[in-house]
């Protein structure tokens, strides 16, 4: 049953339409108003989800709201991103009440496809999937990510051990954050202790999903792009939260796509936008996508790269970079990563991206951080703490983009693949 709630301030005045269906595969859906804004409520098999913002709920929600009594929608099977539903949203809206009344039905009776029932309940929760949390660093945070990912540490003699200085010295004139370091104070979160795994922050699944078990989700892919430089002095951000797309892979298995942007608390300055893309394993039942699907990484050029740098790694960089803010035993406990299919802790895939990052400021940007505009990569195979990652790139002609792949060197096998990085006016490639 699906009933829409008018906007009005009294709980009481909520108009119960069970008496005209009785389906019980139907779900609850109720549209108020509150702070000059749409909200959606939506309650999907008695978990109950607030959407805080106008979001594509509104091209449903937002007909409804505008109707003079509440009226049921059975079975609401169209995407609510569907071209279909848009449409016909906006010609219900310029329409006189009656007719947008009579549009209304023939929109949600007959244009409907069937559609299994964990459609119907992603579909729901999709509406509802957005939020936001706050989170804080100082300049020791971003000393410790520095250290973590390498700066400093070069094979001996083939850079001077203090070119890094910028990021792991605060009292340096030019000390700045490192610019991927965004992509863990999502898991750091406020916290200045350690934090369980996984992180409150990162550990949120849409409502609707079918079950699984959150320890066989692995980290497929990450994004992020600089819209400015982080506050080298520390700062408290809001980090706001949008689920992009759901899409099975195989039988048991999906693939989450989640953005994040960031906004310094104190002067409202976007700062980064980062996607991150997760799969989830061992799903119980099978469903229907939701959203668009993730576009195809970039393969690499059939030939030499045009530059590439080794950099390498210590037998305890995991202990190390987990004092960020990812705190995934797989990391650091023998017996949790044999029981994973691993033989020894790996390395964060997010530390070798970093690792990835600091060959590509000094491949494309002459090691500068405000060059630093766009980086994204797919993660393939893991790093044993201690190996050597090589990144390799090749240049994109006419554009300010290299296409890059990192590998491990003493066993020749890819671990970042499919590698995007965007720079700014200081390249030098």
């Amino acid at each position: 049953m699906i009933q829409i709630r008018r906007s009005v301030p009294e709980l009481d005045a909520v108009r119960t339409m069970d008496q005209m269906h009785h389906d019980p595969t139907n779900q609850r859906v109720h549209v108020v108003r509150g702070r000059g804004r749409l909200l959606g409520e939506v309650t999907c098999d008695g978990r109950h989800v607030l959407a805080q913002r106008v979001i594509r709920f509104e091209l449903l929600g937002g007909v409804l709201g505008r109707l003079k009594e509440p009226y049921v929608v059975k079975d609401p099977h169209v995407g609510f991103g569907d071209k279909r539903l848009r449409r016909h949203h906006h010609s219900i809206i310029l329409h006189s009440p009656r007719r947008r009344e009579f549009l209304l039905y023939n929109l949600t009776h007959r244009l409907l496809p069937k559609m299994d029932r964990h459609s119907i309940v992603v579909q729901l929760g999709f509406m509802a999937a957005y939020g936001e949390f706050g989170a804080s660093y100082t300049q020791r945070d971003l000393l410790i990510y520095a250290l973590g990912i390498g700066c400093g540490h070069y094979p001996h003699g083939e850079r001077d051990k203090h070119v890094d200085a910028k990021f792991t010295t605060e009292l340096h004139d030019q000390f700045a954050a490192f610019p991927l370091y965004p992509v863990v104070l999502l898991f750091k979160g406020t916290s200045q202790d350690t934090v369980a795994y996984p992180p409150p922050n990162l550990s949120w699944f849409p409502d609707g999903i079918p079950s699984f078990n959150p320890a066989g989700t692995l980290h497929a892919e990450q994004s992020i792009e600089i819209h400015r430089p982080l506050p080298s002095t520390g700062a408290a951000v809001t980090c706001h939260r949008r689920v992009v797309s759901f899409h099975p892979k195989g039988a048991t298995s999906a693939l989450l796509e989640t953005e994040y942007k960031l906004v310094d608390e104190s002067t409202r300055v976007p700062l980064c936008t980062i996607v991150m893309s997760s799969f989830l394993r061992g799903l119980e039942s099978r469903f229907t996508g939701v959203g668009p699907k993730a576009s195809k990484k970039p393969s690499m050029p059939q030939r030499k790269p045009d530059a590439s740098l080794a950099l390498p790694t210590w037998p305890s960089q995991a202990y190390f970079y987990r004092l960020s803010g990812d705190y995934n035993p797989l990391h650091c406990d023998p017996d949790m990563a044999q029981a994973l299919g691993f033989q020894e802790p790996i390395l964060h895939g997010l530390c070798s991206m970093g690792v990835a990052a600091r060959a590509l400021l000094h491949l494309c940007c002459d090691n500068d951080p405000t060059a630093f505009r766009k980086m994204s990569v797919r993660m393939t195979k893991p790093c044993i703490p201690g190996e050597t990652l090589e990144t390799s790139v090749w240049r994109v002609e006419g554009a300010p983009t290299v296409h890059f792949q990192t590998r491990v060197v003493e066993r020749d096998v890819v671990v970042l693949d499919g590698g995007e990085f965007t720079f700014g006016p200081s390249a030098r490639l």
